[in-house]
């Protein structure tokens, strides 16, 4: 093996290759037994063309109606910003053209996300070669021309998109110390989807005060448009939202707690099973703002928010799987973060971690349809909980490189 090839493997492509293979090849097997039993199979549910975006445009017609309230729409179950971001866009379009042109916005945001996720954490590298770039950005295409999360998105056309672009674009902005425009956009997505709030603990805890209070604007701007609406959603959707349980396309800790009890033949009443999983998601994330807290002087505040990003998906207790496109854009991270490793130990926590990020992106519906077993479905949750794991062993490790993203 010449220096180039090893260099290349050691430090770059090579857990980025074995994901991409993993994924292209899990697939292929799928789709040649599909062929063997002449089983036709579409990769996911098919509950209706679009559902979510039939949803969010039924909230936003309610706007337009004396007294009619957004939450009317009995599958809405998200924050107003949605509804209230679509109504010019039913005003102005037919129903079709809406649904092309937020499916071509779903790919350029995951595309948008990864660019900027590499300008974040692989421009300042030169260890990688220009080659091992090109590998990598390759290899991430492929990841999303097979990872169930972005069929998954693609098919429902879930705001989550517009919630992974903001988010990035915000971390894009805070590596550059933009603090103001940072917080505008991670405001943004907390908007639109309550979650991305977790990533203002750790700007609290390294005093990013700009970005803090400035994060609150967009919440202020969309409160005032519709008041009424955000004190529906308090009152009728956010206590229902946490309170809800399935275990198809469910990510939560809740769905990995419940195969868990259920491989193990000890079954768990459903109250205590979803007050279970809170309390564990406390524990995990106190564990890891502990750590956060612990080394804020010499570890990056971007660096922290990457490991407690996979929090923000456990909870509630239905998180479902389209969430998981969050994990693609993050890997060049774990990259940035694994090639300048020496600790053995530490590198073995980085190979577990990526074989999670293989499993968050397999493609659960396809092979339940395929085997007729349900429990597939604990592989991605399970996945995003071993991810979770490793962070916090990586943040309670020594890094060479703690000062940089």
């Amino acid at each position: 093996m010449t220096m180039t090839s090893k260099k290349l493997t050691d430090t770059c492509a090579f857990p980025v290759i074995a994901i991409a293979l993993f994924l292209a090849v899990s697939y292929g097997l799928c789709t040649i037994i599909q062929l063997y039993r002449f089983e036709p199979m579409y990769p996911l549910h098919q509950f209706r063309q679009s559902m979510d975006l039939f949803d969010y445009c039924s909230a936003a017609h309610q706007i337009e109606k004396p007294g009619g309230s957004i939450y009317a729409v009995s599958r809405y179950v998200t924050p107003p910003t949605a509804a209230l971001m679509l109504y010019p866009l039913i005003k102005s379009m037919p129903y079709r053209t809406i649904r092309t042109l937020l499916q071509t916005f779903i790919i350029l945001s995951i595309a948008a996300s990864i660019w900027l996720s590499a300008k974040i954490f692989l421009r300042k590298n030169e260890q990688i070669p220009e080659f091992g770039k090109r590998m990598l950005y390759m290899c991430l295409g492929i990841i999303i021309l097979y990872s169930y999360p972005v069929y998954f998105i693609f098919d429902r056309i879930n705001a989550d998109w517009l919630t992974l672009f903001c988010v990035w674009a915000g971390l894009f902005f805070l590596d550059r110390e933009k603090d103001i425009p940072a917080g505008l956009l991670l405001g943004m997505s907390a908007a639109i989807k309550v979650y991305p709030l977790l990533i203002a603990v750790p700007l609290v805890i390294h005093r990013k005060w700009k970005t803090v209070c400035t994060l609150f604007v967009p919440f202020a701007v969309f409160f005032l448009i519709r008041p009424e609406a955000w004190f529906d959603y308090v009152q009728f959707r956010l206590a229902e939202r946490l309170d809800s349980f399935h275990v198809i396309e469910n990510v939560s800790l809740a769905n990995t707690l419940f195969y868990l009890s259920r491989f193990l033949h000890i079954p768990l009443p459903r109250d205590f099973l979803l007050n279970s999983a809170s309390i564990l998601w406390v524990v995990l994330v106190g564990v890891l703002c502990a750590g956060i807290v612990r080394n804020r002087k010499s570890v990056s505040c971007l660096r922290h928010i990457m490991y407690l990003m996979p929090c923000m998906f456990l909870i509630p207790s239905t998180s479902y799987a389209y969430s998981l496109i969050f994990i693609v854009p993050a890997i060049p991270f774990y990259i940035s973060q694994w090639q300048t490793l020496t600790h053995a130990t530490l590198r073995r926590v980085y190979y577990m971690l990526f074989c999670c990020v293989a499993l968050t992106q397999i493609q659960a519906v396809f092979l339940e349809k395929l085997f007729g077993i349900q429990s597939v479905h604990f592989l991605p949750s399970f996945g995003l909980l071993g991810i979770v794991l490793c962070s916090i062993a990586c943040v309670y490790c020594t890094h060479p490189a703690s000062s940089n993203p």
